[in-house]
Formats: C-alpha cells, structure tokens, sequence
C-alpha cells in the first residue's frame, strides 16, 4: 500500500500542498481530480521523488520512502505531454534506463517488449517519436512506466488532448495494464467522465487541500462545499446560507420543474431554509428554448434564471438553479414554471466550508411545492 501522510509543500510563501494524507491499495487506480492550480501534479511528483516534500511522509508497503532516489522508489510516473526521447526509436525508448531498475542483459530488451505488447505498441518499436500520433506517444509512455515493474504508477494527465476514439481506446487499456501488472495507480484527470470510467475510487484535491475520498457515489453527499461546487456527475446547486452559518447544497436532481397550463396560476415555492421563490419567470437573454446542457435517464438538466421576490415591494434579485427539465417538455424564455424542491435531500455545510451531518429538520417535509 501507499501511504501519504501530512504531506506539505511550500513554493517560497505559497502553500501548494497543506497536509494531504491519502492511501492508495495494491491491485487499486485512485483518481486524483480538483480544479487547475489545486496541486495534483506536485503530490505526483513528491511521491516519484522528482519534487520534495517540507513536511509529512511518504510509505510504501510500510517502509518510509520520503528520503529515497527516484531510481530506489518502485515507482514510475507518466507526464501528460509523454516526455520521450526523440532521437531515439520506441525500443530504445523503453529500454533506457531500466539498468538503475535491476535489468541486466537480455532482460532489459525482454522487458522492453512485453511492456509494448501490453499496451498495444509491438508494430511500433522501430518508429521515432516524431512519427507517432498523440495516442500512440501516450502508450509508449505507459509502456516505457511499466517496463520498470513499479509497485506505483502514477499517470499525469494520460488522456488529455486525445480525440474521442483514441481516449476511449486508452481508458481501456490503462484498465488491462493495470490489471496485469497490480500496481497501486495514482491516476491526474481534469475530465471527471475518465476519472469514473477508470477509477476504483477518487480523491478530491482543491488548493492543496484533501477534501473528500471515496466511491463515485459517495460523492453524492460531499464533505466539502467545494467539492459540491466542483463535482460534474452530481451537479449541486449551493446557495449562502439565509442565517449567515455557511452554505447550503441541493443536487440538481433535487429540483425538478414543469411548465403550467395556465402560467397566470404559478405557485408560490418556499422553504425555511432556502430563499423563498415568487413568481418564476426565466430570465436569460437568449430567445427560444432553453439549451439542454447535460442529460441522463431521469431527464435534462438545465440552469435556469429564477426571478426571486418576497414581497411586490422588493427588488427581484436572481438564484440560477440547476434542475432536471423533463425529456420532451419544451420551455421558452419567459414561461412560468411550477418549482418543485425534494428538501430531504438538502445538505448544509458550516462557514469553514465542512458539511454539517443534520441538513434539515425532521419536522419538515420531503417535498413543497
């Protein structure tokens, strides 16, 4: 197992990694995703040794190796950009360096080999560098990690700035390689749809912060507000707190809209907890339908503009709201919706940004409309 303990890294004054812990199993691929700047690519090269850590540690199979060279780790790591040698053909590629990793003789060309074979790559151990395509450099870089036979694979950016068919070719194989070789895979996405279709689990890094491991599902209920702010595949809406303790989070699934027959008869939407909603009209300037954004089986989800008053002698202000538009319901700017809130599924999370384990009280109902 790896074990990241209170890791921490500063640049001058800047603190890009604030005590991140972290453990990666054998046999196991964590996806390590967040926003740009959060410090992913740094962790990654703490744990190769080609960065250095001010504080905390770094275990591997329980032995400390936060003071080791890079060629005593066991671990290997891919760049995003494949950093190959261009003189050099893919064969030489794969085999250089593997001397430092114990390979003497004959076994530094079989090694070599059966790392393409495994990736996909045998038809192209005589080409150079320049004569491959963006996906194909990306597998001699694999190649060229697992040649090595690390405990850890640490993949940075493996799938970036590939076309659609050459990204899902490779989400595959780095399944099957990772498969066959059992290393504990620490893998860097920006593209959270990689990150599910690859990962075991995913580990959420924002401003050098730890915020939030677990399953994809787990994500459902976020530990962080940012995390609910940042996480695609469970589009949260996150509002301030009316009472001034921190923030409030509604999944989008949570809030679901229907065009009236009659719009003269829109009904009043309120919560104690949630801005009360007046009358809801779409505000956006764009003329026509609105635009489906993203969509699943329970329907489309879309961010709407709600005009919000409490009272005809206040000012409107507005709350975007992402919600699911059911499949086959067409609105048009200036139509008014019913509004309806499945408030058992409110999440609260204090001024430290933290979520609270009570969101709602249990007097209230599941749903007001």
């Amino acid at each position: 197992m790896l074990e990241l303990r209170a890791i921490e890294r500063r640049y001058r004054s800047e603190l890009v990694l604030a005590g991140v812990d972290l453990d990666v199993r054998r046999g196991e691929i964590v996806a390590l995703i967040g926003p740009s700047g959060a410090g992913k690519s740094t962790l990654l090269r703490i744990i190769a040794g080609l960065d250095r850590a001010d504080r905390g540690s770094i275990r591997l199979g329980g032995r400390d190796i936060s003071a080791l060279p890079p060629s005593a780790r066991r671990v290997a790591m891919t760049f995003d950009d494949g950093a190959l040698y261009e003189h050099l053909t893919v064969i030489e590629n794969l085999a250089v360096g593997l001397e430092q990793f114990g390979f003497r003789g004959a076994a530094v060309g079989q090694a070599a080999t059966e790392a393409a074979a495994l990736v996909g790559a045998s038809e192209l151990l005589g080409h150079r560098p320049a004569m491959l395509s963006a996906g194909q450099r990306r597998r001699v870089a694999l190649a060229r990690a697992i040649a090595r036979r690390p405990d850890v694979l640490l993949l940075d950016e493996p799938l970036t700035h590939l076309d659609l068919r050459s990204r899902l070719d490779l989400r595959e194989d780095l399944r099957r390689v990772h498969e066959a070789t059992g290393a504990a895979t620490l893998l860097v996405t920006h593209d959270h749809a990689d990150a599910l279709a690859i990962a075991d689990r995913l580990a959420y890094l924002d401003a050098g912060r730890m915020l939030h491991v677990g399953t994809a599902e787990s994500f459902g209920r976020p530990a962080h507000v940012a995390v609910a702010r940042g996480c695609s595949w469970h589009p949260m809406n996150v509002l301030p707190d009316p009472e001034g303790n921190g923030w409030l989070a509604l999944p989008a699934s949570a809030v679901t809209i229907a065009r009236l027959e009659t719009p003269s008869h829109a009904e009043t939407t309120g919560t104690e907890r949630l801005p009360s909603v007046g009358e809801v009209l779409f505000l956006s300037g764009d003329h026509g339908p609105l635009r489906r954004t993203e969509g699943d089986e329970n329907g489309v989800v879309v961010t709407v503009g709600l005009q919000v008053a409490r009272s005809s002698q206040e000012s409107a202000p507005t709350v975007r709201l992402r919600c699911l538009l059911p499949r086959g319901l067409v609105l048009a700017v200036g139509d008014a919706v019913r509004v309806r809130l499945s408030l058992d599924q409110l999440q609260s999370f204090d001024r430290q940004g933290l979520a609270v384990a009570q969101a709602i009280s249990g007097h209230q109902p599941p749903h007001r409309s």
